[in-house]
């Protein structure tokens, strides 16, 4: 039996020569390279989505946040502020229902999110500043 010179672990057949193995070994080659830099970019394009994930899963956090302690504190102001009324109507108290009724309109008159524009710019030029999109 013939031994190929190319690949010596090969035993050469009956019209099979060198320049055929070496292409077949070439292509094999190109192939796992191939195989290795696609797999290098999925585990880029992996790490990019967990990333972007992250970074919206932290902003939801942020403006549910945000919205549960702003939002929040306008509920309570508005239970307390209806429950005056209530009292003050069950009395007869109309200028305290008055003052009252003012008072809820004053606090749903304010804007509500003013602030979080704010909050949610500093929040980008922080996850800017880590390598984070905008």
């Amino acid at each position: 039996m013939v031994m190929n010179r190319i690949a010596p672990m090969i035993p050469q057949q009956h019209g099979l020569d060198d320049a055929l193995v070496s292409s077949v070994i070439g292509n094999l080659t190109d192939c796992v390279k191939l195989w290795q830099t696609e797999e290098t970019k999925r585990e880029a394009l992996k790490s990019q989505r967990e990333t972007v994930a992250n970074l919206l899963h932290a902003r939801r956090d942020l403006m549910i946040s945000y919205l549960g302690g702003r939002f929040g504190e306008r509920m309570r102001l508005y239970e307390k502020y209806f429950a005056l009324v209530d009292k003050a109507l069950d009395a007869g108290n109309d200028e305290t229902a008055r003052i009252a009724l003012e008072s809820i309109l004053s606090v749903y008159a304010s804007p509500a999110t003013e602030g979080f524009e704010s909050i949610a710019r500093h929040y980008d030029r922080i996850c800017a500043a880590l390598g984070g999109e905008e």
